[in-house]
């Protein structure tokens, strides 16, 4: 377990270094205006590109990981057809988006009935981003977690070739002009790479039995339509959130919270990739509800290990990060990085058990929860960000995490008579308190003075080494099986090198 996730995480952390390029050049070009206006747009293309996608993504972890290693001619006629369905869906809502914000962009915000050029332009984009967590999780669900995470990697890199590109010689309607252009070919590129697989890899007599219904399954579409309501309210629940901040607080607030998230969802993009390209097909795998709960309890220790070796630096040094990740003007954005941080390790963590309740078929449970989730998080932003702004943005985004969590945990408790591992919760309680003493440290210790970085740094190796007592003997054995299997890799590159 560790290993792939250090595997994942490795090519995930290039890509992540990738995209901080992307965000100290657009910080650098934009400003906290200009990067509080993309992030508007970003949010209203993730309403239209998750919403139509009907969890085709997702669909992809749980229905092709089980045929890939029993009927590898079904994995492909199912994803073509999940392909097709989806690259119609993506051009239907490409026309519906571009008429609206034509002719009544009132219904999308007003920032957007400002800018309706650039929204436009920025909608070119969603074929490309339906198709992109697609094809990634067809990828994974072959249980090639290398090659799912090179194409992110690859998709990093043009995604942030096309935003610096972009944005220096044409501003933002360059970034979305490009990456409509290149994010679509790339996305061409992968589905070739699909069809010679499937060439190479079935048999020509397979190839050729026509299967029957020629259309993607009923099931499929079932799944895709009760996940149909947390994935429109996901995404546009977040765009309300934002929406209200700029309209409370101004767009350079707007750009304070993107980037205080920016980091967050940096934390989220590391650590949670596994969960994504590794857990998501292992819980879809045949077992019980005993062998899959223990496959996300292994993955949770594990991932929650990692979290505390990885996030309190940033919490600690926040000020540092925003200046080095963004730029000085953005300073302003660090008191607020723990709470999103907060926000991204709980989401991690709830996910990680939502993924047990899909594979077990809970479907209208999980649909319930997100949508109860969904809505309280809009309750409480309506009532807090006018009152404390960001903190009110970032506090709503908590509540639908916690409402999320209870729900998961109750629902488990009642029907599988699951109960938590005392080493996890005692763990996790580790983790949240040694974020909370980090970020108290971030603020009674501002700037870099020498005093202030010596306590940090004697308070990290106190956190870091209080995780000495969470792994079991059984973690202990398979870490250092992973430290003599690097040390074997780097010899045998030694003699290779000789």
């Amino acid at each position: 377990m560790l290993k792939v996730l250090i595997s994942i995480g490795s090519l995930q952390l290039v890509t992540m270094f990738v995209m901080m390029l992307r965000t100290k050049g657009l910080a650098l070009l934009l400003g906290p205006e200009l990067y509080g206006l993309m992030g508007v747009l970003d949010r209203m293309v993730a309403v239209f590109g998750q919403t139509i996608s009907l969890s085709l993504p997702f669909s992809a972890l749980r229905y092709l990981s089980p045929q890939w290693e029993t009927d590898r001619p079904r994995f492909f006629w199912l994803f073509r057809r999940m392909r097709n369905v989806l690259t119609g869906l993506s051009l239907l809502a490409l026309l519906v988006g571009v008429l609206l914000v034509s002719f009544v962009p009132e219904l999308l915000g007003g920032q957007i009935r400002e800018h309706r050029g650039l929204a436009v332009l920025a909608l070119l984009g969603l074929p490309t981003v339906a198709l992109v967590p697609f094809l990634q999780n067809s990828l994974a669900a072959s249980f090639d977690h290398s090659r799912a995470m090179l194409f992110s990697l690859l998709h990093a890199i043009v995604f942030s070739v096309t935003a610096v590109l972009g944005v220096w010689t044409l501003g933002l309607n360059g970034f979305y002009g490009l990456y409509a252009l290149l994010g679509g070919t790339l996305c061409l590129v992968v589905l070739r790479t699909f069809a010679r697989a499937e060439s190479s890899s079935v048999p020509a007599e397979a190839a050729l039995v026509e299967r029957t219904p020629t259309y993607l399954p009923k099931y499929v579409w079932r799944f895709g339509l009760l996940l149909l309501a947390p994935a429109f309210l996901a995404p546009y629940v977040a765009y309300s959130v934002f929406d209200q901040l700029i309209a409370s607080r101004g767009q350079v607030a707007g750009g304070y919270m993107q980037s205080a998230m920016g980091l967050a969802l940096a934390v989220r993009g590391v650590l949670g990739a596994a969960g994504q390209v590794f857990l998501t097909p292992l819980v879809n795998r045949p077992g019980n509800f005993l062998e899959r709960v223990e496959r996300a309890n292994n993955f949770q220790k594990t991932l929650f290990l990692l979290v505390g070796i990885v996030v309190p630096p940033l919490v600690l040094l926040s000020q540092l990060a925003i200046v080095v990740l963004y730029s000085p003007r953005f300073l302003p954005a660090a008191p607020y990085v723990v709470l999103f941080v907060t926000v991204e390790i709980l989401g991690l963590a709830v996910g990680n058990y939502q993924a047990v309740l899909l594979a077990m078929d809970h479907v209208v449970v999980s649909v319930v929860q997100n949508i109860v989730a969904q809505a309280a998080m809009f309750l409480m932003a309506s009532w807090a960000i006018p009152r404390w702004g960001i903190v009110g943005a970032g506090l709503a985004s908590l509540t639908a995490q916690l409402v999320l969590m209870a729900g998961t945990a109750t629902f488990l408790v009642w029907r599988h008579r699951f109960r938590p591992s005392p080493r996890i919760v005692a763990l996790s309680a580790y983790i949240f308190a040694s974020l909370g003493c980090s970020a108290w440290l971030a603020s009674t210790f501002p700037g870099m003075t020498w005093s202030g970085l010596a306590v940090k740094l004697a308070a990290y190796a106190v956190f870091a080494g209080g995780l000495a007592i969470f792994p079991n003997p059984e973690d202990w054995l398979n870490m250092r099986r992973l430290g003599d299997e690097l040390r074997a890799r780097r010899a045998a590159r030694s003699l290779r090198k000789q």
